[in-house]
């Protein structure tokens, strides 16, 4: 960055995660793509895939909000 270049706003998304992953489990089937549900298939922690479904959920409505596309665009 150039200081003639303005930067992009950050956004944050501050949630509990347990209502972003029950946000999650309302999506239809196939939101992830099929490199998101490789990873999740081999977690065995419950807690940590209700971590990787709320965090994967968070950032496709952070993507949303900067571009003017639905979340459900983002794969």
């Amino acid at each position: 960055m150039t200081p003639s270049t303005p930067a992009a706003p950050l956004q944050l998304l501050l949630a509990a995660q347990a209502p972003l992953a029950a946000g999650a489990r309302q999506l239809a089937p196939g939101w992830l793509t099929g490199s998101e549900e490789a990873r999740l298939a081999g977690m065995q922690n419950p807690a940590r895939r209700e971590e990787f479904i709320a965090c994967r959920h968070a950032l496709r409505h952070l993507l949303a909000r900067g571009s003017n596309a639905a979340a459900s665009d983002w794969r």
